[in-house]
């Protein structure tokens, strides 16, 4: 299963996309003891608000049983080592990012945006193939009425690019809007009781 949840900042997506995944690692359970992987795609330390918002989604986890992976490149590298059928990534804007503007600050390989785009669609597609359930997070930073430069104009249509990639074949596509979930494609059903 394939389920896309976007949504603006704090707006609850990555609660709900934590408690989704641990939901569907207890119905894995039932067979087989399944923890679900964590995909932390955000660069830690970058500043303090950055710093602030990674200790509060990793206490928002702690009792969910996740195994947590930071990986902020190349995904598909880790999706061929992951072992678990359960995979959350958390969040598919700042893997973006990180493939679009920082991968030579860490000395990898200067990727254009489509190229960065392609390959991370890429590898969701064979994360989707390996594992049951694939959650991913994404952010709606579209409705800004702001006028930006020609790299960010240029991350937009990417990030939307892949997030329209997702939503089309998705089983579940939720918008979070004030902590409510809107269903934009799919059955609210898998989301009962957790909220």
């Amino acid at each position: 299963m394939l389920i896309l949840i976007t949504g603006g900042s704090g707006s609850g997506k990555s609660a709900l996309a934590e408690k989704l995944a641990s939901r569907l690692a207890s119905a894995k359970e039932r067979v087989l003891r399944t923890e679900p992987v964590y995909v932390a795609a955000m660069i830690a330390g970058q500043d303090k608000e950055s710093r602030e918002r990674i200790a509060r989604h990793q206490q928002q986890r702690s009792q969910l049983g996740f195994i947590t992976r930071e990986h902020p490149f190349d995904l598909e590298q880790l999706v061929e080592e992951l072992n678990s059928p359960i995979m959350l990534l958390e969040c598919l804007s700042n893997l973006l990012a990180n493939e679009m503007f920082l991968r030579t600050d860490f000395g990898l390989e200067y990727l254009s945006p489509e190229q960065a785009a392609e390959m991370i669609d890429h590898a969701l597609t064979r994360a989707e193939q390996c594992c049951e359930h694939l959650i991913v997070v994404s952010n709606e930073i579209f409705a800004d009425a702001m006028i930006f430069d020609e790299p960010t104009k240029l991350y937009l249509r990417y990030l939307g690019w892949l997030n329209q990639r997702l939503a089309a074949k998705a089983d579940l596509a939720v918008e979070m809007v004030y902590g409510l979930p809107q269903i934009q494609r799919g059955s609210a059903e898998l989301l009962e009781g957790l909220l």
